[in-house]
């Protein structure tokens, strides 16, 4: 499937209808920071009037190609994906104007706007950042995350175990690396998720962390531990009592 021509055909499908007063490219879609490449899903909003949101949503012939869908599910309560015979993936939302204002994105082009669509856009991605919680809460977090998730695996509770420490800890990690290690120059991040092209921003301590989610969840626990020690040991916030408390707890129940 064409990329651009794809984009091409929805934008001149939904200008037409009566019912949709916007439309928004999102991401690599709207290709402004980064162009779509061939891994690219096509992500976007669709403002309706009040009233025929449900339908959109529920419906799939005002896509492209509508025969050629596979699938198609809502996922959130604005939200939904479907998928194409081709495994080509889109992730959209419908709004009103007036739900629009509970959306978040970060780059994006308003290709459609019959009703002022534009400013409630900039209000979104003005509110969108993900806000920074002080040093204390991630400590704690991770250190309650590597704690329960050994503690699980041990416990025989393995995939919770998994999901312990390679998910929500590496999470609490990387919430660290982004407020505390300067990022290579030239590299753009995603403000809303923490995950996205952390490898091209921090390629050394991210490929440690890619390196670790191979190991059973005690043994990346400790490799996490020493890579936060070895990262992050400087900072005033650094708590080195209770990392050495768990640090040692892990050593003797290996």
């Amino acid at each position: 499937m064409d990329y651009h021509l794809f984009t091409d055909t929805l934008i001149h499908k939904l200008e037409s209808d009566p019912q949709v007063i916007g439309v928004v490219l999102l991401g690599s879609t709207a290709s402004q920071k980064r162009k779509p490449d061939q891994y690219s899903d096509h992500d976007f909003f669709v403002i309706v009037h009040m009233g025929v949101q449900q339908r959109f949503r529920d419906m799939v012939t005002w896509l492209p190609y509508p025969d050629r869908i596979v699938f198609h599910y809502q996922e959130t309560e604005h939200g939904c994906k479907v998928i194409y015979d081709d495994a080509h993936l889109l992730e959209f939302a419908i709004f009103s104007p007036q739900e629009l204002l509970m959306a978040r994105a970060n780059a994006y082009k308003v290709v459609v706007d019959k009703a002022n669509i534009t400013p409630l856009m900039d209000q979104v991605a003005q509110h969108s950042e993900r806000p920074r919680k002080p040093d204390h809460y991630y400590w704690g977090q991770f250190l309650g995350h590597v704690l329960v998730g050994c503690q699980r695996y041990w416990r025989g509770e393995r995939l919770s175990g998994h999901q312990f420490i390679k998910d929500y800890a590496l999470r609490d990690v990387l919430a660290m690396v982004h407020k505390h290690i300067e990022r290579q120059a030239g590299a753009g991040l995603d403000n809303l998720d923490r995950f996205r092209r952390v490898e091209q921003a921090f390629p050394e301590i991210t490929k440690a962390l890619d390196d670790l989610l191979l190991l059973p969840p005690p043994d990346a626990a400790q490799t996490m531990i020493a890579l936060m020690e070895t990262h992050f040991s400087h900072l005033d916030s650094y708590p080195q009592q209770a990392m050495q408390t768990i640090k040692d707890y892990l050593g003797n129940h290996g």
